[in-house]
This record gives structure tokens, C-alpha cells and sequence, in this order.
């Protein structure tokens, strides 16, 4: 039998294959944790006092015009409740930009790590790679917390990024490949809604933990944790079949199909036909439906990335508390636990479009709320929905572009689309700012426009509910779904038929 009826035979999902998932998913919530852990620990204060000669000279107030030129030191109010590396290394006025810098040292660590890693996962397998970066992801977490240097963090800083992009792609496929293809959008939402889990939890921590440096180090330990699961995760039947190690695979459909109440199967795989022990990213270059789809989908992973990040980072634009309005960003992603039975009954091409949509007419009305009654609370609801609306459409990216891939290539064209999303995250910090620059309404006008752009380009691509995942890229020019048939035709262009 081949791998799609081996996951029917021994359960497409059992107990085994749940606590797999879930451990891997949870694997996010430190992901998210370092992700957004400048968004305090790297936080800017407002106003600060230029010293010179041992007394005040005057204040500094964080505007475009601020300037710390001439200052023998630089204080800050004792009570202003929080240390962070703009204090401890002066990172203001003209140097406000370095603490957006560290984070988009990180995002570029991810960026790197994310298509090396996904060449890594494709070759030697999903599970080596995910716990070899866990493993470098938390010793450079840790380490980060003891930096002597804004040199020193920032290059810990990337570490930290590199491993992250490794956890992030191999950890994502690994868990969406552990069942069976009714569960693996449920699978792969799973790893989402972690990450927004983590989230409200850095909120927490920063609460607690006032001391970049501690919460820094706090932020590392659930990472120490999660090692220790590399006793019982097991590589992907998936991957190890396309690999022709059916051996290898029939163990673990096996040992699932034990923990599903069948413990006398035994599962038994046809040889693959179509193994190849590597295949070259030119291929991507070179086939017309690869090379459509990578361009899409990257650019929709970088449009979400940005938009995602932008509205997290820019915190302050939010009225209130800034731990509480952390918290509802992040809370306010849980309902996307609700896309998989949406997907399943809608598809992926329609909800992706609709939610793009959302989240620019949210960002398009955000800096433009009149001055009305309860103003700040229709300012936190529009911001609110925008996140909601593009963490959906990351979500939906996530499944949708794994299904548009054959195995053979998925790990290296999600690590593609995610190292091209860095981009986006990388300018976030900066597209924050622009509100400085020009205005409070830029940055929102950038993330409107390209959340509309990202809707439109999305109509470019088939939807892919109710296919049969592809294993090949022979597969995947032969792509079936609820009876009508996507044949091949000029190497790459679809024409679709009715199946007799």
C-alpha cells in the first residue's frame, strides 16, 4: 500500500499522534517568546535626561528630532518600572533605531535559517533538524541574557533567529505529516495557535520580570523543557517513505497504530517508484507551476509577515495599558483555532482572500477613527480585528502553500516562502516608524495596500481541498480534486476538465 492508504489503515490520528502534535506545537510558544522579546525587552523609553557636568541639561523626549549630541551620560526616571537594552546601552534618539535593528538581525537569523534548514529537513529528515535547532535555539537564548554589548546580543540575536526559522519549518511539517490528510490542517493550526498562546505568556513574563536580562532568561527556559521530548517524537512515515526507508516508516505507522487500540497490525508500504535522494531548488526556476506558486506564495508570506509584525510591534498605537493591550493581540488570534472546519468546508483560496481583505479595511480605517465617543476603544477593536484577521491569513498560508508542494520539496519551498518573508519582518520595526516620519496613518496605508495586493494575487492559484497531498512533482501535475482533474499541459500551465 502506499503511504496515503498506510495512514487510513493504522489511523489517520491516535493518541500516539496527538501527544506528537501537541508536543511539537507547543514548540511555538517559545518561538513567540523570542520573537517578540524586544517588543519589551528592546522597549525605547519616552523621555530621558541629558546630563552634562553632573546635572540635568535638559530633557529628552523620543521625537524626529531628538538629539543626545553633546551629553557626558544619559538617565532615566526611577520610576519608569522597566530596564530594557535602550537603557542599559543609551539606545535613544539618534540610536533609537538600533533596538528595531536588533530585531531585524533576528528576523534575518531566521531568514537564513529558515531555507538552509528547509534544505536540511528535505535531506537528512524533519526530526533531526528540529532538535538540533532546538537544541542551538536554547543555548543562544540563554546566552543572549548574559551580553556584555549590544554587539554581543545582536549577534546572539541571530543565533537565536537562525535555529528559530529551523524549529519553526521542519517542527511545522513534521507535525502536519504525523497524520493522516483529513487532520493535518488541524495538525498544522495547532503550531499557529501555540504561537499565539505565547504571546499573552511574554506579556506575562515582561510583567513579572521588569529586568531584560531576567526576563530574557526566562524566556529561554521553555525551551531547555522541550528537549526532552526527543525521546518519544518520532521522524515523519511520510518523509521516510519518499525517502525509500519504508522499513523505517512501517515501524512508526506501526507503533501508531498500537496506540490507536490495534496493536496486531502490522503495515506493510509499497516501494516509492519516484525516490530521488535529492532534488536541486532550481526546480523551482525551471517549472512553470513551481515557479507560479513559489512567487505567490512568497509574496503572501511576506505580506502577512509584515502586516503581522507591524501591528504587534507598534504597540504603543494602541490606547491603554501596554501590557493589556498586548495580551487581547495575542488572545485575540485564539479564535483561528476555528479555520480548520472552515477550511474543510470552504476551502483555502476563499477564507485566505476574505481575511487579507479584513485586515486591510481594518488597517485602511485604523488612523483615520474621528474624534468621537469611546474613540479609544474603536481604535482597539480595529486594531484587534486587523490581527485577527492576518494571523488567520498567516494561518491559512501555512496549510494552504504545504499542500501546493510535493513532499519532495515542501520543506525547501515553505523554508523559501519563510526566509522571503523575513523581509517583511525585518522592515516591520522600520514601517513602525514611519508614523514618526510622515505621520501616524503611513504605516497603516503600507499594511492596507499590501493586504489588498496579497487578496488579489492570491486568485493566481487553484484551491487545493480535497486533494491528495502530492509526493512528486509528477503528483502535483496530475493533481485531482472533487472530480475535476488539473492536467499538465506546456510544462506548467492548468487546464481543468471534468473527470468522466
Amino acid at each position: 500500500m502506499d503511504i496515503e492508504e498506510a495512514y487510513l489503515v493504522a489511523g489517520s490520528i491516535g493518541s500516539y499522534q496527538v501527544l506528537v502534535v501537541l508536543t511539537l506545537a507547543l514548540a511555538s510558544i517559545p518561538a513567540a517568546l523570542q520573537t517578540c522579546l524586544l517588543v519589551y525587552a528592546g522597549e525605547i523609553p519616552s523621555q530621558a535626561n541629558c546630563i552634562i557636568n553632573d546635572s540635568v541639561s535638559r530633557s529628552l523626549v523620543a521625537t524626529k528630532h531628538c538629539t543626545a549630541a553633546g551629553c557626558d551620560s544619559i538617565s532615566y526616571s526611577t520610576d519608569l518600572g522597566f530596564t530594557s537594552i535602550a537603557t542599559e546601552w543609551d539606545l535613544i534618539c539618534e540610536k533609537d533605531y538600533l533596538s528595531g535593528a536588533a530585531i531585524s538581525v533576528y528576523m534575518l537569523g531566521t531568514m537564513f535559517g529558515s531555507i538552509i534548514c528547509g534544505w536540511f529537513s528535505d535531506t537528512y529528515g524533519r526530526r533531526v533538524t528540529f532538535y538540533s535547532t532546538l537544541l542551538i535555539f536554547t543555548a543562544a537564548a540563554f546566552a543572549s541574557s548574559f551580553a556584555s554589548d549590544y554587539s554581543s546580543f545582536t549577534a546572539f540575536r541571530f543565533i537565536v533567529g537562525f535555529a528559530g526559522g529551523g524549529i519553526g519549518i521542519a517542527g511545522y511539517v513534521l507535525c502536519s505529516e504525523s497524520v493522516g490528510s483529513k487532520w493535518r490542517a488541524a495538525a498544522g493550526n495547532s503550531v499557529n495557535v501555540c504561537f499565539s498562546i505565547g504571546l499573552p505568556a511574554l506579556a506575562g513574563l515582561a510583567y513579572l520580570y521588569r529586568d531584560w536580562r531576567h526576563l530574557t532568561l526566562a524566556a529561554a527556559f521553555p525551551g531547555l523543557v522541550l528537549l526532552a521530548s526527543v525521546w518519544y517524537v518520532p521522524e515523519s512515515p511520510r518523509w521516510l517513505s519518499s525517502r525509500d526507508r519504508q522499513p523505517e516508516a512501517e515501524v512508526v505507522l506501526n507503533r501508531y497504530a498500537a496506540w490507536a487500540g490495534e496493536p496486531g497490525l502490522h503495515v506493510k508500504l509499497s516501494k516509492n517508484k519516484n525516490t530521488r535522494t535529492s532534488i536541486s531548488p532550481l526546480i523551482f526556476l525551471r517549472h512553470r507551476t513551481l515557479r507560479l506558486r513559489i512567487v505567490v506564495a512568497a509574496f503572501r508570506w511576506t505580506v502577512c509577515a509584515l502586516v503581522y509584525y507591524g501591528i504587534t510591534l507598534n504597540i504603543k498605537s494602541i490606547p491603554g495599558d501596554k501590557y493589556v493591550s498586548f495580551i487581547l493581540l495575542g488572545l485575540v488570534e485564539l479564535p483561528a483555532v476555528f479555520l480548520p472546519p472552515v477550511l474543510d468546508r470552504c476551502g483555502r483560496r476563499t477564507p485566505l482572500i476574505t481575511t487579507f481583505v479584513l485586515s486591510g479595511l481594518s488597517c485602511l480605517a485604523f488612523p483615520f477613527v474621528p474624534n468621537i465617543v469611546h474613540r479609544d476603544i474603536v481604535i482597539t477593536c480595529l486594531a484587534l480585528i486587523g490581527k485577527l484577521a492576518i494571523t488567520c491569513a498567516f494561518n491559512i498560508v501555512f496549510i494552504y502553500d504545504s499542500e501546493l508542494f510535493p513532499t519532495a520539496l515542501r520543506s525547501q519551498a515553505l523554508g523559501a516562502c519563510s526566509t522571503v518573508s523575513r523581509v517583511g519582518s525585518m522592515v516591520s520595526p522600520f514601517a513602525v516608524t514611519l508614523g514618526v516620519w510622515y505621520g501616524a496613518p503611513a504605516p497603516y496605508l503600507l499594511f492596507a495596500s499590501l493586504a489588498i495586493a496579497a487578496a488579489t494575487i492570491s486568485l493566481l492559484l487553484p484551491d487545493t481541498l480535497g486533494c491528495k497531498i502530492p509526493d512528486t512533482v509528477g503528483e502535483m501535475d496530475g493533481d485531482v480534486r472533487n472530480g475535476v482533474a488539473y492536467s499538465k499541459v506546456n510544462e506548467g500551465e492548468w487546464d481543468v476538465g471534468k473527470l468522466k
